[in-house]
């Protein structure tokens, strides 16, 4: 199979895989294109690409055979006369081989005109392709400009961050700390709070003590009263019955405070039965009274129930 050979910008034509390993500066890297495709479908690829170049190169690469040895010579036949019709005949033969290589010469140079569009076409392509690259090389350099100003905005950021770093570490030992002291001071809560519930629990049966002791002060003085009662009732029967036993007595009462609070309604103390005197005449025995300002031992009639009235008095002041 030929191919086309596009060698130092220009296309001298298409060769056999042969003849093209024989061009001085023909390589693996020259550009080929097989004869054989469509004119529109042509694509330019190294030779390297082609298995039957690459054996063509190898090949000639090889040392040259020896020469043959020289055929005998053999001694030209004597000329004989030329007739009119061999001139013609050999004129034919001139003018058909002339046309044949005019028509090889234009299939030739059509094939070269297909293959200059195709290589134009790529050209162009090329070009856009080199105008987009170029593009964006000016893109990446102006992108390329930025990178010293990113560079300080990142050593920028980067000592932000060493610092808040720092902040944040600094901020957690602080709250570790306060932590601590929470906890010391959630603890001293507790024991304050148990210590207070102490306190009132203790207060509220001192107080309930000290109800219960105003309660029984106050009836100790309710009963103190009605024994006082009691005895002046005593003198005063005494001194009726003699006038003389309660001379120098007091007539009044100690009075007593009153408490600070009210007492709770305490049960209504039995009434002590009724003391009644029997005041009728002995008549087995009489008593003179004793002269006015004089103070005699009480009548044996009266001891033995004065004694019954005071330990009676007694039993209920200790009661």
């Amino acid at each position: 199979m030929k191919y086309w050979l596009y060698l130092n910008g220009e296309v001298p034509g298409s060769y056999e895989p042969e003849d093209l390993a024989v061009i001085p500066g023909f390589g693996p890297t020259a550009l080929v294109c097989p004869a054989s495709d469509d004119v529109s479908e042509r694509r330019w690829e190294r030779a390297g690409a082609f298995p039957e170049i690459v054996t063509a190169l190898q090949a000639s690469a090889k040392p040259p055979a020896p020469p043959p040895e020289a055929p005998p010579v053999r001694l030209p036949d004597a000329p004989r006369a030329t007739t009119p019709e061999d001139v013609l005949n050999d004129s034919s033969q001139k003018i058909f081989r002339h046309v044949n290589e005019l028509m090889a010469e234009l299939e030739n140079r059509r094939e070269e005109r297909a293959l200059t569009q195709s290589l134009q076409r790529r050209v162009a392509e090329l070009g856009v392709e080199v105008a987009s690259l170029r593009e964006r090389t000016s893109y990446l350099q102006g992108r390329a400009d930025l990178i010293g100003g990113f560079q300080d905005r990142e050593k920028e950021l980067t000592e932000a961050l060493t610092r808040a770093r720092a902040d944040l570490h600094e901020t957690r030992g602080g709250a570790e700390r306060l932590d601590a002291d929470l906890s010391k001071s959630l603890s001293e809560l507790a024991t304050l709070r148990r210590a207070l519930d102490q306190a009132k629990t203790q207060a509220a049966e001192g107080e309930k003590q000290l109800l219960e002791l105003t309660r029984r002060l106050t009836e100790k003085e309710a009963m103190l009263a009605k024994a006082f009662g009691i005895i002046r009732r005593l003198e005063e029967t005494l001194g009726d019955l003699l006038p003389g036993a309660t001379a120098g007595i007091s007539k009044e009462v100690p009075a007593y405070p009153e408490p600070p609070q009210p007492a709770p309604p305490a049960a209504p103390a039995a009434e002590p039965p009724p003391y009644t005197l029997d005041t009728s005449p002995v008549r087995s025995q009489t008593t003179p009274l004793p002269p006015e300002g004089e103070i005699t031992p009480v009548p044996p009639p009266w001891q033995e129930k004065l004694s019954t009235l005071l330990s009676s008095v007694k039993g209920r002041l200790q009661g």
